[in-house]
């Protein structure tokens, strides 16, 4: 199984299928001398997640992070701390995935998604029908996704979607930085880990690109010359940097979670975007169906233009074809293929007995492109999620892991997702000369872009 060499050839669908075809419920590999068993159904799963919510399991360990960490005498990085030290930040976390705490900052994410739509013309090179191409859709979605999750945690702006901005090379360079963090983690996992023996040509450059990345983000926190966003609502680092002084975090702490935020919400979120808007590109009459549905919620005349106002939590939950949409596309093309956890206990499943501290990765990739589970997996739907009596086991579909040590950043995601795609669909139509995508890595997976394939945003206007 070579995981790395197909994501990195693009051939990500085909190696993926194949596997889980061939793998059955559940599996035993070895990945550079790692033990590592793959988990291929959602009963499965289920028994997996729930042990380590009962044993105190835990992600596997990065081992590039933990020699950086090391090495700079920095905290442990919030995804992968032991459950012990984890524990301390779990006030933090919980924080993140209260809704009180979250609905109110909607119409922040909006107001940036609505800016990203007119920066877009900025960004893109008009073509001779007078549509609009980001060549580099993936990377303009970051200034996006950073302008957001800053505007939402630290109640500041960048200015990186006002349009007639400048965007400075730090802000380019902080946002490949990112990128290239994701890529190194990534490539370090399918590598003989030489780099904790002496420093390698890849933790060399992990090394430089973390600590430009750490810089911007102490910046960022510190920063007090940004524009602060006055709209009454509390600014969650407020809360929870009084939360973990609370429960005794250091600076450096508190400054990790910022860390842990900012990388995790950036590149993951522009990449689930990515992948949507290209469904969104394959299908126009989806588009039009999304586009009524968003002009009746925010009564808006369809037949006349009028420009959108920000939406609140009230009218995006009213959003159900939108909500749904989203919710196929992150079931048939998870932009994080899987999940894994390491148990602290003896385990037995499907007749398998697993050691303790062993890597177990859940397949969910597989299971949600399975007929058993999804009828027509390959086609978006998202009429499939309508149905009341809906009985979907919830372990078929893991786009942001479940149980305690779930992503914790999930709520905003999610919003800025939902917003994102909203303000586009109002604005633009998409087409694509394409008749499907294909996934590629290395790291987080998007489409595979080329000149061929390219999204061309069509002003309604």
């Amino acid at each position: 199984m070579d995981f790395s060499k197909a994501v990195s050839k693009g051939q990500l669908h085909e190696q993926l299928h194949q596997w889980y075809k061939e793998l059955g419920p559940i599996y035993k590999v070895n990945v550079v001398n790692r033990n590592m068993v793959v988990v291929t159904d959602p009963t499965s799963i289920e028994s997996v997640i729930r042990r380590a919510m009962e044993s105190g399991g835990r992600p596997p360990l990065v081992e590039l992070v933990e020699v950086f960490n090391k090495e700079h005498h920095l905290p442990p990085s919030i995804a992968t701390h032991n459950y012990e030290a984890w524990k301390r930040y779990r006030p933090l976390t919980n924080l993140l995935l209260q809704p009180q705490h979250i609905h109110p900052l909607i119409p922040r994410i909006s107001l940036v998604a609505k800016e990203w739509t007119q920066k877009l013309k900025e960004m893109a090179t008009v073509q001779p029908d007078h549509s609009y191409v980001l060549p580099q859709l993936r990377s303009c979605l970051n200034l996006f996704t950073l302008e957001a999750i800053v505007a939402v945690i630290q109640g500041k702006r960048l200015g990186l979607t006002t349009p007639g901005t400048h965007v400075s090379q730090e802000i380019l360079d902080f946002t490949s930085n990112v990128e290239n963090v994701v890529r190194f983690t990534s490539a370090s996992m399918s590598t003989f880990p030489l780099f904790k023996y002496f420093k390698t040509p890849l933790y060399k450059q992990f090394e430089k690109v973390c600590l430009s990345a750490f810089e911007y983000c102490k910046k960022i926190r510190n920063q007090h010359s940004l524009q602060e966003i006055q709209d009454g609502t509390v600014h969650l680092a407020d809360v929870y940097t009084a939360l973990g002084v609370k429960n005794g975090l250091s600076e450096a702490e508190l400054l990790s979670v910022d860390l842990g935020i900012t990388f995790a919400a950036m590149d993951t979120t522009s990449a689930a975007i990515t992948i949507a808007l290209y469904e969104l590109a394959l299908s126009p009459s989806l588009q039009e169906e999304l586009y009524q549905e968003i002009c009746s919620v925010m009564a808006i005349d369809s037949s006349s233009w009028t420009e959108l106002p920000s939406i609140d939590n009230f009218q995006l939950k009213k959003m159900h074809l939108l909500k749904n949409f989203v919710k196929d596309v992150m079931r048939k093309s998870p932009a994080i293929p899987l999940n894994s956890r390491v148990l602290f206990e003896d385990v037995e499943i499907q007749g398998y007995h697993i050691p303790k501290n062993t890597d177990i990765m859940l397949f969910n990739y597989g299971v949600n492109r399975d007929e058993k589970y999804f009828e027509n997996p390959l086609q978006i739907n998202p009429k499939r999620f309508d149905v009341e009596d809906n009985k979907m086991n919830e372990y078929t579909m893991l786009p942001f892991g479940l149980g305690e040590r779930a992503c914790p950043g999930k709520r905003i995601a999610m919003a800025e997702i939902h917003l994102l795609v909203a303000h586009v669909v109002y604005q633009f139509r998409l087409q694509t000369r394409a008749k499907d995508y294909e996934l590629a890595g290395p790291g987080l997976v998007s489409p595979l872009i080329s000149k061929e394939n390219q999204i061309h945003f069509v002003t309604r206007r």
